[in-house]
C-alpha cells in the first residue's frame, strides 16, 4: 500500500444527496473524488447528477434506498478507498429537515418519518466504522447540515449523536443567498485571514469569506 503522503483524493459518500451539491462543495475547493457513491430516492434530483457528471471519468454511482447501504456496501468503500489510495472516505449528508424546521409546526424532529433518516445516517457510519480494516490508515471523516431553526433539544440529540457540536455557516458572503445552515464535521474548522467567529442562537458560527461568482453568471440570459 502506499505510503499515507502518497495518498490523494477522497471517497466520496454522499447521503441523501439531493443534486449533490456534496460533489460540486468537493471541487470546489479542490478535493479529488476518485469515487462517488450517490443515495438519493428522488428521481428527478439523480436525473440532475447524471446530466451532470454522467460522462466524467468518476461518475457517480447511484443507490435509491439508504436502508440498503450495509455491511457489504461498507466493505466496497473501503476496497474502492484502497484500491485509489485515497487519503480520506467522506461522507456526506443534508438529512431532511422537514420535520426539524421551524416552518412546519406539525413535524415532530427526530422522531418523524423524514428527519427520522438522521438515525439512517449514524447507522451507516457506524457500518463503515466496523468494517475498516484492522491495517488500514485511511481517515474518515463527515460533514452533515441541518437547519438552524430546529428546537435546541433536537440540536442536541443529533450533536449527541455525531459526538460533534455544530458551526453555522451562511454563504451570505460567498455567494448570492442568505440561508443559514449548521454543519457537523468531525473536523476542526478554522478561521482564515478576515474571517471571524461569532454566536448566533447558542451556536458558535464562522462568518467565511469567499469571492462571489459573478451574478450574470447565475442568470437565466435566454429570452
Amino acid at each position: 500500500m502506499a505510503e499515507e503522503d502518497e495518498m490523494k483524493g477522497v471517497i466520496l459518500v454522499d447521503l441523501f444527496g439531493g443534486i449533490s451539491g456534496a460533489r460540486v462543495a468537493a471541487e470546489a475547493v479542490g478535493l479529488e473524488v476518485l469515487s462517488h457513491l450517490y443515495i438519493e430516492a428522488d428521481d428527478m434530483a439523480a436525473k440532475v447528477v447524471e446530466k451532470t457528471w454522467g460522462e466524467c471519468e468518476v461518475q457517480p454511482v447511484r443507490m435509491k434506498d439508504v436502508l440498503d447501504f450495509g455491511a457489504a456496501e461498507a466493505r466496497y468503500i473501503w476496497l474502492a478507498a484502497k484500491h485509489f489510495n485515497a487519503k480520506t472516505v467522506l461522507v456526506t449528508a443534508g438529512f431532511p429537515c422537514k420535520d426539524l424546521s421551524a416552518l412546519n409546526a406539525d413535524g415532530q424532529g427526530l422522531h418523524g418519518k423524514s428527519s427520522g433518516l438522521f438515525f439512517q445516517l449514524l447507522r451507516v457510519l457506524e457500518a463503515l466504522r466496523a468494517q475498516k480494516p484492522e491495517d488500514c490508515h485511511i481517515d474518515m471523516h463527515f460533514v452533515v447540515e441541518n437547519v438552524l431553526s430546529m428546537e435546541a433539544s433536537w440540536r442536541k440529540r443529533i450533536s449527541l449523536g455525531l459526538g460533534v457540536e455544530p458551526v453555522l455557516l451562511d454563504p451570505r458572503n460567498m455567494g448570492w443567498r442568505k440561508r443559514p445552515r449548521l454543519h457537523w464535521a468531525s473536523f476542526e474548522l478554522k478561521a482564515r485571514d478576515g474571517e471571524r467567529w461569532y454566536e448566533l442562537q447558542g451556536v458558535r458560527g464562522l462568518d467565511v469569506k469567499l469571492a462571489k461568482p459573478p451574478l450574470e453568471e447565475l442568470l437565466d440570459q435566454s429570452d
